[in-house]
């Protein structure tokens, strides 16, 4: 047998029951009178109970004990998980511990946790014991010795030789507490099964929970006694497959990612996500299906290795196999170590989570800067098997507190049904706390433009002038769009309704009956393991799908080539998101201020013929909601002939209804200033903006046809509105346009060092503050009329209405007029305040006690109201918003904002990161608010 480093021992609780909650129940009392047994040890009563609960993470118990020789009160915590116990945990325990000295002076604490505490919490027990002589704490290792002499662990009775044993364990059961050891095939290192032993046979029942729990990782069990219980030979283990992602081999396969040198954009994403590599233990990449996350993880990989370092990208759909982190592992290391940049100990054990890290933690790291990346791409799969979730969740935590100079990375789908339930929601969230975390967002025009325009994609001026009207800034939809109209004539195009649907329907189209059937029924089951897919269909039909590259074989697992296409196959229908590339709406639709001089169903109408212009289509008003798939039942249930609704309601707080009805008026004095009466109807409201000019509507030859400009003409081009709306829609444009513009430029320039003279061009000022060229264009407008500065191109000064034609690249000369300021006068950031709760509770709760006095003393709701706080948009945007500017967004109150925003929060669509002050409209993935500069509608 061979001799390894000492191991922590670990404690594996298992019970019998005929359900969930039975096993956990029994496995709690199981632990207490384990704990008890230990607690014995030192001469402690028998335990009062004051807390015990199990879950599928691990087992908490708080229990009470009095010494029996001088009368201390003792609390005990107890936790036994399967991975390090974080540093708080002790922090709250010592904290209950001094709360009852209060009234106990001599109260004692002892922490039993299992395996351990991190390393910052394992050192921080140690400074506590040193001062506090009340106070211990036990991990594996102790309660091991412990254990060990209460005669609870026995040695092996059968030397076994040419074996390797690790991760020894203690067993507890209600037939008695066994020793069990994972047994290690010499050459492989890899393990073949798992021997149990104890002072009494073995019972069959042991055996079989033993088998079933994830510390037997699948393996075949062999009970020791005496002399009996030789292992069978020759025993083989079934080795996880691992699978790396791959790219495409062209530019336009929107099959595969994109490999490395057909990768277009997002440079500054990967600059930021490479210098994460190595400077945090995770990076985890999230977006909605098909925007580029494995792209991105390629592209990491490519840039990665370019600078001396080692990246590998794993393809997690192939996760079949508990031992599947382990192995992942051990193939980075050796990739590593070919390249020089790690040297291995001469004793090593890849059998499971811990002693793989063992392994490459006792490892001499030759890195020197160079940057160490294992991905894991396609994580969503992983979440439906709880136990290989957990492995993954375990080896970052256990990779966090080794030191070891490895960087993991995952990538996860965030357009999922219903993330709140899945079995892995825990860990998911586990993940994410300990890693950084960057959301994708769609391509920017200027990286559309310039994937149509790489050599790579070959495309005709004229199929790229199409792709840039479709494409919505989606690398997969713009990939297979161009696929699907390249060499289509224009006229054809133009009759053709191009949804996603629609594509997918083209690729089926050349299937017989019988590959179809077979596709769906794999669709349902992917991934199918490649063996068991005969049961479903014939080899030959499935070899022919395989060829057709509707189905892929990921480590010897079938799925079809994209999630999305699996979701078609199985349900017919598609996430609303992505049903249909043919709903556009043209851009200034909030700015512009119909949003808010119109009621809700204007929106539908804007939609419909925008995009009835776009890809030409003809028909009544209804025949249009009906092309492009605006659902009648949920926002117009008769269609035109829907009644228009002005948000006014009972339910609604009176400065609400009082706005809504502002509107309703303003928009009823500007049209009988036209001769022209307030519709009632969608149709009418149709016909009185194609009367005002907003839309154009006329019929040939039975045919309808509904068309409008490009460019959405403004409010007050086509009607004269009342002052007050006028006043309400400027105050509009300053809170959600131009002062959060001009504050984050100004911020920026701050962060300079105050100049006063600046030569630069809106493109770099972009570049520099993380901002968009058109926002740049409306903080200069805004640093010109509120903050004294000067734009001059040539000496000249620029005008505010001349900025939106300046090009990007010119050059431009900032005067700043920053005003005097006292050495000690501190700057506020008003972003840099902490919310103490999310901020519309905050608002309702300090609105509600105002209310009850009367008064709002020196407008302290009103500045409430405009304070910002951080939100991250679904699509990977974030912003300072508030809802002051919610409120004159929706033409609301403020109240009815934070309102609002409780409801979304009451529903799961909405969440406030109080440790990062954010609100993340996403994770799962969630509809956007309105954009004033989007082009396309949802």
């Amino acid at each position: 047998m061979h001799a390894m480093t000492v191991q922590e021992t670990k404690v594996v609780v298992v019970a019998e029951g005929d359900s969930p909650s039975e096993i956990a129940n029994a496995r709690g009392h199981l632990f207490e009178h384990f704990i008890a047994r230990l607690s014995a040890r030192f001469g402690f009563t028998e335990p009062r109970r004051e807390n015990l609960n199990v879950t599928s993470n691990g087992i908490e118990l708080d229990i009470v004990l009095t010494h029996v020789s001088n009368g201390r009160t003792v609390l005990v915590e107890c936790k036994a998980y399967s991975s390090p116990v974080p540093a708080k945990e002790l922090v709250a325990f010592y904290g209950k511990v001094h709360a009852r000295r209060l009234a106990e002076p001599e109260t004692e604490g002892l922490m039993f946790v299992l395996p351990g505490l991190t390393s910052e919490g394992a050192e921080q027990a140690r400074t506590i014991q040193a001062r506090d002589s009340l106070f211990r704490y036990f991990d594996a290792d102790r309660v091991a010795d412990i254990a060990r002499q209460l005669h609870l662990i026995e040695p092996l009775p059968v030397p076994l030789r040419d074996r390797m044993l690790v991760d020894p364990a203690l067993v507890v059961t209600e037939h008695g507490i066994f020793s069990a050891r994972v047994v290690l095939d010499i050459d492989t290192r890899q393990g073949v099964e798992v021997v149990v032993w104890g002072p009494v046979p073995v019972p069959e029942p042991v055996v079989t929970l033993v088998a079933a729990d994830r510390y037997a990782r699948g393996l075949p069990i062999v009970a020791y006694w005496g002399t009996s219980g030789v292992p069978p030979a020759g025993v083989e283990a079934d080795l996880p497959v691992l699978v790396e992602v791959r790219g495409g081999e062209s530019g336009l396969d929107h099959r595969l990612p994109a490999a490395a040198e057909f990768f277009v954009g997002r440079e500054r994403l990967i600059s930021e996500i490479v210098e994460q590599v190595g400077a945090v233990s995770s990076v985890v990449i999230h977006a909605k299906s098909g925007w580029g996350k494995s792209s991105v993880a390629l592209r990491l990989k490519d840039e990665i290795e370019r600078r001396g370092g080692c990246a590998t990208v794993l393809d997690t759909r192939a996760v079949s196999h508990h031992g599947y982190a382990a192995a992942a592992l051990r193939q980075f290391v050796d990739q590593a170590a070919t390249a020089g940049l790690v040297t291995l100990g001469g004793e090593q054990s890849w059998d499971g989570v811990a002693s793989a890290v063992r392994s490459v933690g006792d490892a001499t790291w030759n890195t020197s800067g160079r940057p160490l990346l294992l991905f894991f791409d396609q994580f969503e799969s992983v979440f439906g098997d709880e136990l290989a979730a957990r492995d993954f969740r375990d080896l970052l935590l256990a990779m966090s507190g080794a030191g070891i100079p490895l960087t993991l990375g995952f990538a996860w789908r965030t357009d999922l049904a219903d993330w709140s339930t899945d079995i892995a929601h825990p860990v998911r969230h586990q993940i994410l706390a300990a890693s950084a975390v960057f959301t994708l967002q769609t391509w920017t025009e200027d990286e559309i433009d310039g994937f149509l325009t790489s050599p790579h994609a070959g495309l005709s001026a004229g199929t790229a002038a199409r792709l840039r009207t479709y494409g919505q800034g989606l690398p997969w939809l713009l990939k297979k769009l161009a696929e699907h109209i390249t060499g289509r004539s224009t006229k054809v195009l133009a009759h053709q309704q191009l949804d996603v649907a629609a594509l997918f329907e083209q690729d089926l189209a050349g299937l017989r009956p019988m590959e179809r059937r077979a596709l769906e029924k794999i669709a349902s089951a992917a991934p199918v393991p490649a063996d068991e897919a005969a049961d479903l269909a014939p080899a030959v039909v499935i070899d022919s799908l395989i060829a057709a590259r509707l189905l892929v074989d990921v480590g010897g697992r079938l799925d079809t080539y994209w999630d999305l296409f699996r979701e078609y196959l199985i349900s017919g229908q598609l996430p609303e998101e992505v049903s249909s590339v043919v709903r556009h709406l043209r851009r200034g639709w909030t700015p512009s201020g119909w949003q808010r001089l119109l009621p809700y169903e204007a929106m539908f109408v804007e939609i419909a013929v925008a995009t009835a212009t776009v890809l030409d289509l003809d028909g009544s008003l209804d025949e249009l909601f009906d092309q492009i798939g605006i659902s009648r039942a949920e926002t117009l249930p008769k269609g035109s002939q829907t009644g228009l609704s002005w948000g006014i309601s009972d339910d609604a707080d009176m400065e609400t209804n009082l706005l809504k009805i502002r509107s309703r008026e303003s928009l009823r004095t500007a049209l009988a200033a036209r001769g022209l009466r307030l519709p009632t109807t969608v149709g009418e409201l149709a016909e009185t903006l194609a009367t005002i000019g907003v839309y154009h509507h006329q019929t040939e030859n039975g045919v309808e046809r509904w068309r409008c400009e490009d460019d959405l003409p403004e409010v007050a081009q086509v009607l004269t509105l009342p002052d007050e709306f006028v006043q309400d829609e400027q105050r509009v444009a300053l809170l959600t346009r131009i002062l959060p513009a001009t504050d984050q430029l100004f911020q920026h320039l701050r962060d300079r060092g105050r100049p006063e003279v600046l030569t630069t061009s809106v493109q770099r000022l972009a570049d520099e503050a993380t901002m968009d060229t058109s926002v740049v264009r409306v903080a200069l407008d805004g640093m010109i009329r509120y903050r004294e500065a000067r734009v001059q191109r040539f000496s000249v000064d620029v005008a505010p209405a001349d900025l939106e034609h300046l090009a990007g690249h010119a050059r431009i000369t900032l005067l700043l007029g920053w005003g005097p300021k006292d050495d000690h006068e501190e700057e506020i950031d008003l972003r840099s305040l902490r919310w103490s709760g999310p901020p519309w509770q905050v608002y309702q709760r300090v609105a509600e006690q105002f209310s009850q006095v009367g008064e709002d003393k020196e407008g302290l709701i009103t500045t409430l109201g405009a304070l910002p706080f951080a939100a991250r948009f679904s699509g990977g945007d974030s912003s300072f918003y508030s809802l002051a500017q919610a409120a004159v967004e929706g033409r609301t109150s403020v109240l009815a904002a934070a309102q609002a925003f409780q409801e979304l929060a009451d529903r799961g669509l909405l969440i406030w990161k109080h440790e990062i002050q954010e609100v993340w409209f996403g994770e799962p993935e969630l509809p956007e608010r309105p954009s004033p500069i989007g082009d396309t509608a949802p």
